[in-house]
């Protein structure tokens, strides 16, 4: 039998196939271990999600507290609902972005992807607030495209939903938009 020994590693394809075989059950094993020992830490949500379950509304509403990082006096994101806005945005988008959304969520949530940013491996919800922003940073300025784009995804939506309400235009000093008639 002929051995496919990669002259510069200096391994075979079938040790290659097991390290990466164990370092998925490593990764995976490491994933169910965050989630069991930190779950997410669930707020009561608004009654009438449409589209959104407990649990992705508690992450979004965690996001959106670190994301916006609004300053005292000024409403909150629980006050202006940003999580039901997402939510009625979310309703009327296909159900493949409704799902993708939904595991953008749970994926951000969970304590491995902090692991692999090095921001700790709580999850987002149960980590403390510097560590929600060391996470969000780090997502905000990953190598990996997918990281980027859901922080982006999240930030938007965030700030869209939350400075396109009437309860914050006051404390931002917008006088709302001008009255044509």
């Amino acid at each position: 039998m002929v051995s496919r020994e990669d002259p510069v590693s200096g391994i075979t394809r079938r040790q290659l196939v097991r390290r990466g075989i164990v370092g998925s059950l490593l990764f995976a094993a490491a994933g169910a271990t965050a989630a069991f020992w930190w779950p997410t830490r669930r707020r009561r949500p608004r009654p009438g999600l449409r589209v959104l379950d407990e649990r992705e509304a508690a992450i979004l509403s965690a996001v959106a507290d670190t994301v916006l990082a609004i300053e005292p006096g000024v409403p909150s994101a629980d006050a202006v609902d940003v999580v039901g806005r997402v939510d009625a945005l979310l309703a009327r988008s296909p159900g493949d972005v409704q799902r993708e959304f939904a595991r953008l969520l749970h994926l951000f949530e969970n304590g491995t992807t902090g692991l692999i940013t090095a921001t700790g491996w709580t999850s987002f919800t149960a980590a403390a607030p510097a560590s929600r922003e060391a996470r969000l940073r780090a997502w905000q300025t990953s190598r990996i495209s997918l990281f980027r784009t859901g922080f982006q995804a999240m930030k938007r939506l965030c700030g869209a939903c939350y400075y396109s309400s009437p309860v914050s235009w006051a404390a931002i000093g917008y006088p709302g938009p001008p009255d044509l008639a």
